[in-house]
């Protein structure tokens, strides 16, 4: 039975005193899907027997009550007696109906599944890593009609999914058997993750439409025996096949990259390999902070339509690719939805650069001689700077005496400016960020260096960094170029090399993945550059002539603008603006807002949207 509470246990002192309370901990008994505990999860309580709600504190200075916290993997409870607290319950809705959405009865029950079908095809979370797949709880059975293709073979990654409700009895094991027209191909015990990927050779049914079957045997009971077949993905062993690997460098600005122009040499792996693709001089974001950005470049859309919209990885997934995604941010989980799709997606936050291109390596390994799409995220121009050796020395100096620490984050850099820091101590940020871009220019060439000339590469950012170009610092807070404008080159089949100067949008992205891989893009917001790198002339006039609307941002209030050819206009509580990009491309001087002026650039920024402004 699936209780509405989850009884806490194992609760064990862990220090504290008379004077400033004692602590216990214990295993946290549910799997929450957040980064961060500073606050509850909304709809999470802990309650104690005739006591009540037990009040949530991150960090209080002593204890004068009982109170308690979270992280991912452990409970903390404070108090100002030593006894062990008692009677503790965890309230979460969100765990039970994640619990009752494993069982076919009680999902069924609870509307959140029509049939067997829409319950064998799911997604399960284990730790940071999602897989969609098929879940056969023990015991039970999955049957698909399929024709073996020559050198089939099928890759899936079994396991055993954790129950979401700790206080449940865990499985005693169960196995996977997979059949082919009832023949046993394949069996072995399941343990509870890590879901690696199994190769299964079917080339000996080559040519034959069979009944390929997955089936699950509980052990002794069959109580909580979660048996999963992630990613599961029937192809031919290929000699050449379709390979597209998006690299996803968070908080790149173009014009501290070489290949851009700029005067340190902070991209030169990317340089190299650039010579034989299309880069394209004008590309901007929607949006100046990472997840609109990343909604939109895997629909095509605009970030408002995320969840109504196919998504890039569903579209490849139908025309036979396994897809996967590596991801190194908050704004790129689950939590957020930006999972969907993704036979794989795991996050990591803030990884070392080379620890991202060993993943992708590897997950490109597991998928040899399949079509494979593959998005592999970097968090190494993002604050914290966490540069080694020998980039850590290449161009900053002794670091100033109002940054307290080397790997400061952007509330120390806003003290150290309370504090009196000055344009040398803002330099030194400055050429930090060309160091880490320098660190991670060497990780992505050695992840572009594996790659063929077939495969279809696509090198992005998801907005830039203000480094003081408008006495600011970070992102996610202006609409200045600084943060909108973005790298994106491309390169792959059909796809002229060359550098472009057309004004193209992250909406483009999606788009021109699919038009280089001869699949439709009907429905979407942007356009195939396909055609701009070959030298149409109406289609570079048409994106010449696209207003693209801009905004969304991640602090303070809402902020909107477009670009519409030379003029960039925005909007902010009421104060509007517009700079002509071509006589002030660092947009110093603000036109003002004449209404003959600001009248056609609303009317284009609500045109760029598809809405009224």
């Amino acid at each position: 039975p699936i209780g509405a509470g989850t009884p806490l246990r194992g609760l064990k002192p862990a220090g504290g005193d008379e004077k400033t309370g004692f602590t216990f901990t214990a295993p946290n008994p549910i799997k929450p899907r957040t980064l961060f505990f500073f606050k509850p999860l909304p709809g999470l309580r802990l309650q104690q027997g005739g006591v009540g709600e037990v009040p949530y504190q991150w960090n209080p200075r002593r204890t004068t009550h009982l109170n308690w916290k979270m992280t991912r993997d452990e409970v903390t409870v404070r108090s100002k007696s030593p006894e062990v607290p008692a009677d503790l319950t965890l309230l979460y809705p969100r765990s039970v109906e994640r619990e009752r959405s494993m069982h076919f009865a009680t999902a069924r029950a609870a509307g959140l599944v029509t049939d067997e079908a829409d319950f064998v095809r799911t997604a399960v979370q284990d730790g940071w890593t999602s897989h969609e797949g098929l879940l056969l709880p023990a015991p039970a059975r999955a049957s698909f009609e399929v024709e073996i293709p020559a050198s089939g073979v099928l890759t899936f990654a079994p396991g055993l999914a954790r129950p979401e409700l700790a206080d449940l009895e865990p499985s005693d094991g169960c196995t996977l058997k997979i059949t082919v027209d009832g023949a046993s191909v394949f069996e072995e015990q399941l343990t509870v993750g890590p879901f690696e990927v199994e190769r299964l050779d079917l080339s000996a049914h080559a040519g034959k439409k069979v009944v390929l079957g997955f089936e699950s045997l509980p052990g002794s009971t069959a109580l909580n025996d979660f048996c999963f077949v992630g990613e599961p993905v029937l192809s031919a062993v290929k000699k050449n096949p379709r390979r597209v690997v998006m690299v996803f460098l968070d908080t790149l600005r173009p014009d501290h990259m070489s290949l851009y122009g700029w005067e340190r040499p902070t991209t030169p792996g990317i340089d190299a390999w650039a010579k034989d693709a299309a880069v394209f001089d004008n590309a901007r974001s929607v949006a100046p902070w990472t997840l609109p950005s990343a909604r939109t470049v895997v629909t095509g859309r605009h970030p408002e339509l995320y969840f109504s919209s196919k998504k890039l990885p569903d579209l490849l997934g139908e025309a036979g690719f396994a897809t996967g995604m590596i991801a190194g941010n908050v704004y790129l989980t689950a939590n957020f939805g930006m999972q969907e799709g993704w036979d794989h997606h795991t996050v990591d936050l803030f990884p070392p650069a080379g620890d991202v291109t060993d993943q992708a390596l590897a997950w490109l390994g597991d998928h040899q001689g399949q079509d494979a799409a593959l998005m592999v995220h970097y968090m190494t121009a993002h604050l914290p700077y966490k540069e080694p050796e020998p980039y850590k020395s290449m161009w900053a100096g002794e670091r100033p005496p109002q940054i307290l620490h080397d790997n400061f984050i952007l509330n120390q850099v806003q003290t150290a400016l309370r504090q009196g820091l000055d344009d040398k101590g803002k330099q030194y940020v400055r050429d930090r960020y060309d160091q880490v871009i320098r660190w991670l220019d060497t990780e992505v060439a050695r992840l572009l260096s594996a790659l063929d000339e077939d495969d279809v590469v696509v090198v992005f950012s998801d907005h830039g960094e203000e480094l003081w170009d408008h006495a600011g610092y970070e992102h996610g807070h202006t609409l200045y170029d600084e943060l909108l404008r973005v790298p994106l080159v491309i390169r792959g089949p059909g796809v002229t090399a060359g550098r472009f100067d057309t004004p193209v949008s992250l909406l483009d992205v999606t788009p021109t993945v699919l038009d280089v891989l001869g699949l439709p893009t009907d429905g979407m917001d942007g356009t195939s550059l396909v055609k701009v790198t070959t030298g149409d002339a109406t289609l570079r006039g048409m994106l010449a002539d696209r207003p693209q609307t801009v905004g969304r941002p991640l602090y303070g209030r809402d902020r909107w603008g477009v670009i519409d050819g030379t003029k960039k206009y925005t909007t902010h509580e009421g104060h509007e603006s517009v700079f002509d990009l071509a006589a002030d491309p660092g947009e110093l001087h603000d036109l003002g807002d004449a209404e003959a002026l600001v009248a056609p650039l609303r009317e284009a920024m609500g045109e760029g949207i598809g809405t009224s402004a």
